[in-house]
């Protein structure tokens, strides 16, 4: 019998757990290495779906294939950002990865994204693992269908003279966001159910409920197109932390000069009519009586004009939305 040398001896596979303590140093790495492009001026390519994907995105995958593909090169390799090679479907194992999951926030200033990465195996899931930013952590994960497109370079800046589709606090930004998930999936689909009852009740032309359900109908697809608008390319901005003077983000109070034992008042003075504050009504800055509050000072004298005829007041009050 001729003995094996030990060069030419087969290698076992690397465990699953080998794999996985790799996956979490590349991923956390990789987190890392974003974070030098977050909330940076960066070059962005829009793929022909619409979907954008950034010199991050471009660069993290180069350095997710240094980190998990050159120790494994025996691995298919499927990523978001990478051209599908049939090739992989040879391998018996393959790393998996979306370089930036979450794009969009990415590129607008907006922390929930993250770097996800995996090994699966034919038959089986292998091990899976997520670098978060915001705050910093791994987390255990799997993996996400990839697909690639031709792209096409543009900057992820505005032409001059380009304003944001809104100027939003992340906290409207996340409101408004669920609300188009919500009507763009559940409400529609209910929307369906309640036409075809209604249909079911006769001819249209003469069923009261079924005018009514497309007048409705009309009010919810409008207000989609309202979102999609505001959140096309808003301008996330943060809260001011003092209030010298009123302005978006500021809680003004106020005190009527046109009534005789006056109650004090106090409005959310925002950018967005979109804003929300429990317990007081918004006013934006657009509106006759924000204008006339923007840059008001305690003590100051205001006067506006709105439909309803001329109003004055006094400002009594000023602070930071909480």
């Amino acid at each position: 019998m001729t003995a094996i040398k030990p060069a030419e001896r087969p290698q076992s596979a690397p465990s699953l757990e080998e794999d996985y303590a790799l996956l979490k140093v590349a991923a956390r790495e990789a987190g890392e290495l974003a974070l030098t492009y977050f909330r940076k001026s960066i070059i962005v390519k829009r793929k022909i779906d619409g979907s954008e994907v950034s010199e991050a995105d471009l660069a993290l995958d180069v350095a997710l294939k240094l980190a998990l593909h050159v120790p494994r090169p025996n691995y298919g390799w499927l990523s978001e950002e990478t051209e599908d090679d049939p090739e992989r479907l040879e391998h018996r194992r393959v790393w998996v990865v979306d370089p930036i999951d979450g794009t969009n926030a990415f590129l607008r200033h907006l922390p929930e994204w993250t770097v996800s990465a995996a090994s699966a195996m034919v038959t089986t899931l292998g091990q899976g693992a997520s670098h978060c930013q915001d705050p910093p952590r791994t987390l255990s994960g799997g993996p996400a269908p990839a697909r690639f497109v031709a792209v096409e370079d543009q900057r992820f800046r505005r032409n001059p003279g380009q304003g944001p589709s809104a100027v939003l606090t992340r906290d409207a930004y996340e409101r408004l966001a669920a609300e188009m998930a919500r009507l763009t999936t559940e409400g529609r689909r209910r929307m369906s159910e309640r036409l075809e009852r209604a249909r079911e009740h006769g001819d249209i032309r003469e069923n009261a409920d079924y005018d009514a359900a497309k007048d409705e109908q009309g009010l919810m697809e409008a207000r989609i197109r309202e979102l999609k608008r505001l959140l096309k390319d808003p301008d996330i901005v943060e809260g001011p932390t003092d209030a010298h003077a009123a302005g978006p983000g500021i809680l003004v109070t106020v005190r009527p000069l046109d009534e005789d034992d006056p109650d004090e008042e106090t409005y959310l003075l925002a950018a967005s009519k979109e804003e929300r504050l429990a317990g007081v009504r918004t006013v934006s800055v657009d509106s006759p009586f924000g204008t006339a509050l923007l840059g008001r000072r305690v003590g100051d004298r205001v006067s506006y004009e709105a439909p309803g005829g001329r109003f004055s007041c006094k400002v009594v009050r000023l602070e930071p939305r909480a």
